[in-house]
């Protein structure tokens, strides 16, 4: 069997990386679309705003979750890359290593962009309500 070493955790960080910046990407687009309901033209009937409310609301959870999942494993590799650093005080490129583990933000940062972007998604659709009775 072969051995997992310091190579392999870095090879699974960067792609991780990758991975969790593609989430974001996918983020933005849904942020932007729904968000441009709120600031168009016309007013929107508040049955519409609600369901494109809960439907936004549905997807920014989930994508939470998958963000925070893929923050989980990264900090975690990067807390076992920096432990074999600490333990390998001559390890090559550990500098560059270390630097590359805090890439992995902290799961507060994240969470406050999201939660502040989704409200203000969730304001800006509202804004348009037409609220006639007619």
């Amino acid at each position: 069997m072969t051995e997992f070493n310091l190579s392999n955790a870095v090879t699974l960080f960067c792609p991780q990386s990758s991975s969790i910046n593609s989430l974001w990407a996918v983020y933005v687009a849904a942020t932007f679309a729904t968000a441009s309901y709120g600031l168009s033209q016309q007013d929107l009937h508040a049955g519409v705003v609600l369901a494109i409310s809960l439907g936004f609301s549905v997807f920014a959870l989930c994508h939470w979750s998958l963000v925070m999942q893929a923050l989980r494993i990264n900090r975690t590799l990067g807390s076992e890359i920096n432990a074999h650093l600490e333990q390998n005080k001559n390890a090559a490129f550990a500098a560059s290593l270390r630097c590359l583990t805090r890439s992995a933000n902290p799961y507060w940062i994240s969470l406050s962009a999201h939660v502040i972007i989704d409200v203000c998604v969730l304001a800006a659709l509202w804004n348009r309500v037409g609220w006639s009775l007619h």
